[in-house]
């Protein structure tokens, strides 16, 4: 799996260690891990980026997001915009994420999160791998399965519709017409 990594770069001198054992564990299991350097002279760069720069890096980070099947975040500093933002994007997107936080470092907020697709859990270095091995198993099962979806342009006119109507995907339109036709046909088993 190609997984997304995501931290605070304003705590790394505190976070650090924390961050590159779980790259690392990710690692270790056998996924590929996708992140953007934690140290603090990358946080100072950032503000100093052009418009056009950091456009750019907004895109990248979206990439990033599109091309991950999981994002993993250490969210043990809670008030960090971006890194909740990211996992606001990811969920939006419909990735599994999975957010750790250190011990008596939760956040009633993300506590707070009830998405079908994300995980809230503490951890310390002696629960850590078993902790991301959870979530992987859990990504698996709640990863989504592509495929071409050919539609008359008047069925495309009708998604953009919907979509801007309800402000939601079309994705998860379609998602919803198939669990309403699914919850009918009693015949159908799991």
């Amino acid at each position: 799996m190609l997984i997304y990594f995501c931290a605070t770069t304003s705590q790394s001198q505190t976070y650090q260690q924390s961050y590159l054992e779980i790259i690392q564990t990710i690692e270790k299991l056998g996924h590929k891990v996708v992140y953007e350097p934690t140290e603090e002279n990358t946080r100072q760069q950032q503000q100093t980026m052009s418009p056009t720069e950091r456009q750019a890096y907004y895109r990248k980070f979206l990439q990033h997001i599109n091309k991950c099947d999981m994002v993993i975040a250490e969210v043990s500093y809670p008030s960090s915009i971006n890194i909740g933002y990211r996992i606001s994007i990811a969920l939006e997107k419909n990735k599994p994420v999975l957010a750790l936080h250190a011990k008596d470092k939760a956040s009633p907020f993300l506590d707070g999160n009830i998405s079908d697709r994300f995980l809230y859990e503490e951890y310390s270095p002696s629960t850590l791998k078993k902790t991301i091995e959870r979530a992987l198993n859990f990504a698996e099962q709640h990863t989504d399965a592509r495929f071409n979806f050919f539609i008359s342009p008047r069925h495309i006119n009708f998604l953009d519709f919907i979509s801007r109507k309800r402000k939601i995907p079309k994705s998860v339109y379609l998602r919803e017409l198939i669990e309403r036709d699914k919850l009918a046909n009693h015949d159908y088993n799991e």
